[in-house]
């Protein structure tokens, strides 16, 4: 007799065992080109993302470089101005002044300033082409520059000219003086009075 309390033996037949080991042996091949074919991939996909991250970085690293070259340059170029326009040489503030005048682009609110500070103290040349330089300016695409420009003109002083002044210096200044005391004088009449007096030359 057999013992009850033992478990009974199922014993599987021979082809369950050939199948669950083909069905064991087909899934792994089925895994393994699916990670043949998903490596790849994922490896495009990583490396791809990994490209784009590094050069909106490179981009944004070389944009930061190219603002702080511009300021640099800017703060030179600056400095050399006031260098210029702080000159014991008379030709060399003339010079700077005129250079101004034609790239009034180069502007900056401290500029603006400077040239505002020659308008009102500068001789009557001078002056005459600082007015030119800030007429130029008021014009700006930089609404602070074009700002100052407007605001600085308007409080420039009369322009003093003696006898020694050529007749086309004395002719300018007569010109603005009398726009800079017309009753309420605006910016924007000031400056068309000062961009017509290249029509004097």
């Amino acid at each position: 007799m057999e013992d009850l309390t033992k478990p009974m033996e199922v014993k599987k037949p021979e082809g369950a065992f050939k199948v669950e080991g083909a069905l064991k042996r087909d899934t792994e091949k089925i895994l393994d080109v699916i990670a043949k074919l998903l490596m790849p991939i994922l490896l495009l996909v990583l490396g791809t993302w990994f490209n784009y991250v590094t050069n909106s970085n490179q981009q944004k690293q070389r944009a930061q470089e190219q603002r702080i070259a511009d300021e640099q340059s800017k703060s030179v170029l600056l400095e050399s101005y006031i260098k210029h326009l702080t000159s014991a040489n008379p030709a060399e503030r003339e010079l700077a002044l005129h250079i101004l005048s034609l790239d009034t682009e180069q502007f900056d609110p401290q500029m603006v300033d400077l040239i505002s500070a020659v308008a009102a103290t500068g001789t009557p040349s001078e002056r005459i082409t600082a007015l030119e330089a800030l007429s130029h300016a008021s014009h700006s695409n930089n609404a602070a520059v074009r700002d100052a420009a407007s605001r600085n003109i308007t409080t420039v002083p009369v322009i003093p000219v003696s006898t020694t002044d050529t007749k086309v210096v004395q002719q300018k200044a007569a010109a603005i003086n009398q726009a800079l005391q017309s009753a309420g004088v605006k910016s924007n009449g000031l400056s068309k009075v000062i961009d017509g007096l290249h029509l004097l030359n």
